[in-house]
């Protein structure tokens, strides 16, 4: 349930982000995808996960806080080589081996900032301006953004 303070804001993220579709919004990561170990933070209820299969992904370790959302992903049957970490993400998620990371957890994305070790090929998306400087300077860019009021963007760390 989302607090009534942020609807406004929210309403602002999803028409942005619908503008444009999974398959546009990560297209260049694709190339990273054939064959990888994908570990996708924020997985929802799985469609990303699916859509990094499709791609050629070996496997996608979705790590998703919320239980029904996670149930969801376990229940499509037609998501082989899925595991799920019904949990909220932590650091230390980062020690299961995988190949790219895809991160998409409505501002707590902001960990990353504290991991000192080299991610690999990653996607982001950032929630506000103080986050979009923050990856900046860690080597990101975006790819989709920033959206001229909140800074809301998704950001990469791979030419």
């Amino acid at each position: 349930m989302i607090h009534p303070q942020y609807w406004s804001l929210r309403s602002i993220w999803l028409t942005f982000k619908h503008k444009r579709g999974v398959a546009e919004d990560y297209l260049s990561f694709i190339p990273y995808l054939k064959g990888a170990v994908v570990m996708d933070v924020g997985a929802a209820d799985g469609d990303t996960a699916a859509w990094f299969l499709r791609q050629g992904a070996a496997k996608v370790i979705c790590i998703e806080k919320n239980p029904l959302q996670a149930a969801k992903i376990i229940g499509k049957r037609h998501l082989s080589n899925v595991r799920v970490i019904p949990e909220a993400f932590r650091l230390e998620h980062l020690q299961i081996p995988h190949d790219c990371l895809k991160v998409d957890i409505e501002g707590y994305e902001q960990l990353l900032l504290e991991y000192h070790e080299p991610l690999g090929p990653a996607i982001v998306e950032v929630h506000n301006w103080y986050l979009y400087e923050k990856f900046n300077e860690r080597g990101f860019r975006a790819v989709v953004g920033p959206e001229p009021m909140l800074g809301m963007s998704i950001m990469v760390n791979y030419p």
